[in-house]
């Protein structure tokens, strides 16, 4: 198996307590409700599984080519977004709006994925289950470790109109990627693995034995040490 996907689907059956909500509920019918993909650690912990296998590229160019357009801009050659964001008075904002646009996929997937840990707490009666959202980078090099951070940073400080806070269901992140490799300062290259608990959480202990206990255990299911790199924050 070559395919992270495929790999890590493999992986967590081996965690204790593994259990497949889907094949859980496969006669069950709950009407307009979603539900998360695992259950593990005797169902306290629910893990919700974000697979991007497509990069988002085409929509930094589109945004450029229609900011260039509406400010008359003529640009010849090759020149990198830095560049033309440099020579704007508003360049900070105009590259925070590009960012958006090529992570608006995460936000819909966030939404998504606070929903479905919420109803599956309701489903199983485990209000006190810590909800994981795993994010796994098969094929989206756009969507760097940084860019993902940023953008879910965007995501959690969201609130609605009465002040609370919009996406509260999810007390952690995991992203594994290999669309990307890191270079530790030993001079070994890897493919980049990070877990951040959410600021929200109420369970940040168990968020960080829970994602320090997984990333080991993939590293050792795939034969690879785990080497540390600068501590990722969302």
């Amino acid at each position: 198996m070559t395919n992270l996907r495929e790999r890590f689907e493999a992986f967590i059956k081996t965690v204790r307590g593994f259990e497949s909500i889907d094949e859980l509920l496969k006669d069950a019918h709950f009407e307009g409700k979603k539900r998360a993909d695992y259950l593990l650690d005797d169902r306290q912990i629910i893990i919700e599984q974000k697979v991007l296998e497509h990069d988002p590229s085409d929509k930094a160019q589109k945004f450029i080519n229609r900011l260039l357009k509406e400010r008359g801009i003529l640009a010849y050659g090759t020149h990198s977004t830095d560049r033309i964001f440099a020579s704007m008075p508003d360049g900070d904002e105009q590259k925070r709006r590009m960012f958006l646009s090529i992570t608006k996929g995460l936000e819909a997937s966030f939404a998504d994925a606070d929903k479905q840990i919420r109803q599956t707490r309701n489903i199983f009666s485990v209000p006190d289950a810590v909800g994981m959202f795993v994010i796994l980078n098969v094929a989206a090099p756009t969507l760097r470790p940084d860019l993902i951070t940023w953008a879910l940073s965007q995501v959690l400080a969201k609130r609605r109109d009465d002040g609370t806070v919009r996406y509260p269901h999810i007390d952690g992140v995991v992203m594994i990627s290999e669309a990307h490799t890191d270079i530790s300062s030993r001079g070994r290259r890897g493919a980049p693995c990070y877990s951040s608990p959410s600021p929200h959480t109420k369970s940040e202990t168990r968020v960080r034995a829970f994602s320090e206990s997984l990333i080991h255990a993939w590293a050792a299911f795939n034969n690879i040490p785990v080497v540390r790199q600068d501590t990722f924050r969302i």
